[in-house]
């Protein structure tokens, strides 16, 4: 579990410097835990705006990271949260790129693509995301029952923040 002291020093590292610092793969779930607890109840807000500060900070630089490099591979230190947003931006932006410089005539005709969906029940309230369907979903509230694509319930049930209830396809 991280502290309040790690949740500063993150900050402070990713505020100083222009890459991805080294966090664990669960630092967002520890955090929101360390957000929950009874004891920093009175800190809650100081909190909740370094962890904030700290994700926004970091997906500016995952999305840079995708403007300059248009690389399959994400920044170094990227959380695997981080890792499908680049992945996300990423196609985003190539596909942009061939849409706006390919001729009209040889461009693809876009296929409906089914994604599968599962259903978790969120454990704790989490910030709004933006799946690999590229749709937002959230905020979302403790106990609340969800769908979501398939590889973004994964990853959060996998982090200890949702768990899966049933699946489903849309």
């Amino acid at each position: 579990m991280i502290s309040y002291a790690d949740l500063e020093r993150a900050y402070r590292l990713e505020k100083d410097s222009p890459v991805l610092q080294k966090i664990s793969d669960n630092f967002y779930s520890e955090a929101l835990e360390l957000i929950g607890s009874p004891e920093l109840s009175e800190q809650k807000k100081n909190l909740t705006g370094l962890l904030n500060e700290i994700y926004d900070r970091r997906k500016t630089k995952v999305v840079l990271h995708a403007l300059r490099s248009m690389a399959e591979k994400p920044p170094e230190n990227a959380t695997s949260g981080e890792a499908l947003l680049y992945k996300k931006v990423l196609s985003v932006l190539i596909e942009s790129r061939e849409s706006v410089l390919q001729p009209p005539e040889s461009k693809p005709i876009q296929k409906s693509i089914e994604v599968k969906m599962n259903k978790v029940k969120v454990l704790r309230p989490l910030p709004s995301i933006i799946a690999s369907d590229l749709k937002e979903y959230g905020p979302f509230n403790g106990g609340e029952v969800v769908e979501l694509p398939e590889d973004n319930a994964r990853i959060l049930v996998s982090q200890g923040m949702a768990e899966i209830s049933d699946s489903i396809s849309s």
